[in-house]
């Protein structure tokens, strides 16, 4: 089973790449106008693991110092946009956002605008060294790791449920930005919230935490909420919870939502 899990691991890797002469705004807004009606706040929690994400920038820049190419900055803008993204693929894993956008959007949400922009995600892999192996042997991972049109990148590591997230996230932007120190604080427990969208998520569902509840005419009722969709190892898995979900006065009696 572990020999089974390791190689399905080792499939589930993604890349994308956009080359263009102007800072690119995507279809983010017409994406959240149409599906507004499904798409719900979505909080996971997880842990960021700094060291693997700082380990996997070194050895980033050992291939490109490898190929005579110049290093790669991680910037603090990208450093917080990979993070947001490793904590999406819980949700939804994929180039595209749990929310049906982009991952491309991603960049507008930090205020990068760039000229160059790609993203390499992978799930399952336990150590920086095991994720940029799998990396270096996919050809279209590996271009984005040595490809000369990128400056700046953004590296995170999210676990959940245990299994450890990665995204690597590169751009060239139109301005300078900082550079991100490590901060040396390592296996950071955070909450992180983003759009989800029930319709374009499909297999997902929304359970209550409780079987039924009861309020009087003219109260409203405040429940918790659990968020289900497919893992990508097949089956589901609670992803999260409803941010701030509650039911109007007239709700007298609720026994549960599915779907």
């Amino acid at each position: 089973m572990k020999k089974m899990m390791k190689y399905l691991a080792s499939l589930f890797l993604c890349f994308a790449v956009i080359l263009t002469l102007m800072p690119m705004r995507s279809e983010a807004a017409d994406n959240a106008s149409n599906s507004a009606s499904s798409t719900i706040r979505v909080s996971t929690e997880g842990t960021y693991y700094e060291n693997e994400a700082r380990e996997v920038l070194r050895l980033v820049n050992e291939e490109r110092a490898a190929e005579g190419l110049e290093p790669l900055k991680m910037t603090v803008a990208q450093e917080n946009l990979a993070k947001q993204r490793a904590a999406e693929l819980v949700g939804y894993y994929d180039h595209a956002r749990p929310d049906g956008s982009s991952c491309f959007t991603a960049a507008g949400d930090f205020d990068i605008a760039w000229t160059a922009i790609g993203e390499n995600i992978a799930v399952g892999q336990r150590s920086a060294s095991a994720v940029m192996e799998a990396w270096m042997n996919s050809t279209g991972h590996r271009a984005n790791i040595l490809s000369a049109d990128f400056s700046d990148i953004g590296i995170a590591c999210f676990e959940y449920n245990g299994m450890k997230h990665w995204v690597q996230f590169f751009t060239r932007p139109y301005e300078d930005l900082q550079e991100a120190p490590a901060t040396g604080s390592d296996q950071v427990d955070a909450t992180v919230s983003y759009d989800f969208d029930t319709t374009f998520v499909d297999g997902s569902a929304l359970r209550f935490t409780e079987d039924e509840a009861n309020a009087e005419a003219g109260q409203s009722i405040e429940l918790d909420i659990e968020v289900y969709a497919p893992a990508w190892y097949g089956g589901t898995q609670k992803i999260g919870t409803v941010d701030a979900f509650q039911f109007p006065a007239d709700a007298v009696h609720i026994s549960g939502i599915d779907g």
